[in-house]
């Protein structure tokens, strides 16, 4: 599913003659550099994407802030049962489906999805609402103190938070990502291969004017049915046909260099708070 986001003479052609990107004004259509072949999204790779916290990074800071959080609720002579850690979230296919056995399986299913949802209801299953006292501790938004000890700012939790140094630290490399994926999106070039696709759609039987309106499209039920399979199916052989998958993930990888390169500063300072927010979680969890 969507984010926020050519026959190869065509592509070859598409690629020619395109003015180097030094010296380009912001708005100008950069070069694509070398097109990948781009089978599966082990084969994408990104210039934002290092810029995030990598899945098992943000449970390492997770798991260190709820240690926190019990050793400072034990101070209170009260109990802390940690929440599961869990992630209500799947990675991102930024440019929807692009695996022929996932899609002659799942459809435009994400292939995580079932076991994500499956952890999700059992973590949120486990979930207990505090009571009043140790809701108090914890956000200390109902009590200064407790049994005549101090709640720190923002209770347990927000102690926690700070010591570890934890930051909602995505939220500027998403919006380039979405400035990105706005730009590659209007580019001639996409645009091309988003036609072409749609021209082998359309002699395949299956008439969509973008791959965005196959994947988005509001498939049925709670498994993918027969023609949500053929259209997935379809769809990913005509991105093969026409070289359509590596058009467009050289046109987005340009346009995030280019932002990467315009923000240096601000994505390298976030960089090396993420760094640190991981270093200090592993400390933690290293000297409990």
């Amino acid at each position: 599913m969507r984010r926020v986001l050519l026959p190869l003479v065509v592509v070859v052609g598409a690629l020619q003659g395109c003015a180097s990107d030094s010296n380009q004004p912001d708005g100008d259509e950069p070069d694509l550099g070398p097109v990948p072949t781009v089978t599966s999204y082990a084969d994408v790779r990104l210039p934002l994407d290092g810029y995030r916290l990598r899945p098992d990074q943000e449970r390492t800071v997770g798991r260190a802030v709820d240690l926190l959080i019990t050793s400072c609720v034990l101070r209170f002579g009260l109990d802390y049962p940690a929440p599961d850690q869990w992630s209500d979230g799947l990675p991102d296919r930024v440019i929807g489906v692009v695996d022929a056995d996932e899609a002659a399986r799942l459809g435009y299913r994400h292939p995580g999805a079932a076991a994500n949802d499956r952890d999700v209801a059992v973590a949120k299953a486990r979930e207990v609402p505090p009571p009043p006292e140790l809701r108090a501790v914890l956000t200390g938004t109902e009590a200064a103190e407790y049994r005549g000890i101090p709640v720190p700012p923002g209770g347990c939790v927000g102690a926690a938070n700070r010591e570890v140094g934890k930051e909602k630290l995505d939220a500027l490399v998403l919006d380039l990502r979405g400035e990105a994926v706005r730009r590659t999106e209007a580019d001639h070039r996409v645009k091309n291969a988003f036609g072409a696709w749609s021209s082998c759609m359309d002699d395949a039987g299956h008439p969509f004017p973008d791959p965005w309106a196959a994947n988005d499209h509001g498939w049925p039920g709670d498994t993918a049915g027969p023609d949500e399979i053929a259209t997935a199916r379809a769809d990913v052989a005509c991105r093969t046909e026409t070289g359509l998958n590596g058009v467009w993930v050289a046109t987005l990888t340009a346009y995030e260099r280019r932002l990467v390169e315009r923000d240096a500063d601000a994505l390298t300072q976030l960089r090396r708070h993420a760094d640190d927010q991981v270093r200090r979680a592993t400390d933690i969890l290293a000297g409990n």
